[in-house]
């Protein structure tokens, strides 16, 4: 495992998809011996799941950007250091979420701890992984319910290490028309298997109470 942070971008070449944005912010917001790893894979569920967990493997500190949004020039260092600050599981900045229609709306909210079982949507922004707290659990618990793997992997590193939000706008989730179908149609078949998914997140730590916020300096 190499050390430092590997900030992973996963691209499908088959979307034809213009990804210059996200890499120019990665680019610029890259802290000196630092990555940015920019993986090709097809559209397979089941693959892009074992990608998502096979890149913890990649660095002792991991973020995750997706080829279609971009992030803040200040959002990796911050992050950091607040890791640094903290010696937390997870670091995460606010997210901005930028509409079809160009307009912005960024969350701001508080969590608490409890909060992280209830919808990927709770920690969905950028988020600094350190990944010697990401068990093989995730893994077994996205195949074995079906879902998406990367909120149980910020779950998982938020629980057992603790986390801190760092009070910036770090994280542009770029929304689309095909993204937004999609998004209706997963959260349908979600609610089936909430009351599972929460259970098995809650047996990994009995950890509660807000989350701090960094002080930024």
């Amino acid at each position: 495992m190499s050390e430092g942070l590997v900030v992973v971008t996963h691209t499908n070449p088959k979307a034809n998809r213009d990804i210059s944005k996200c890499v120019e912010s990665v680019r610029i917001a890259l802290p000196p011996n630092s990555k940015h790893l920019i993986i090709e894979l097809d559209d397979q569920k089941e693959d892009f799941q074992q990608a998502r967990y096979n890149a913890m493997s990649q660095g002792e500190i991991v973020v995750m950007v997706d080829d279609d949004d971009y992030i803040s020039p200040d959002s990796l260092n911050l992050c950091l250091q607040a890791l640094r600050d903290t010696n937390a599981g997870l670091a995460f900045t606010y997210e901005v979420v930028v509409r079809m229609d160009g307009t912005h709306i960024c969350n701001t909210r508080r969590i608490k701890y409890e909060m992280i079982s209830n919808n990927p949507q709770i920690i969905h922004q950028m988020c600094a992984i350190r990944t010697k707290f990401v068990s093989s659990r995730p893994i077994e618990c996205a195949f074995r319910h079906g879902t998406g793997i990367e909120w149980l992997m910020k779950a998982e590193a938020a629980l057992m290490g603790g986390a801190v939000q760092v009070p910036i706008k770090g994280y542009y989730w770029v929304q689309h028309q095909i993204q937004r179908h999609k998004t209706i149609a997963w959260q349908t078949g979600f609610r089936d298997k909430l009351i599972d998914l929460r259970n098995d997140i809650n047996s990994w730590s009995d950890r509660t109470g807000l989350i701090p916020v960094h002080s930024i300096r």
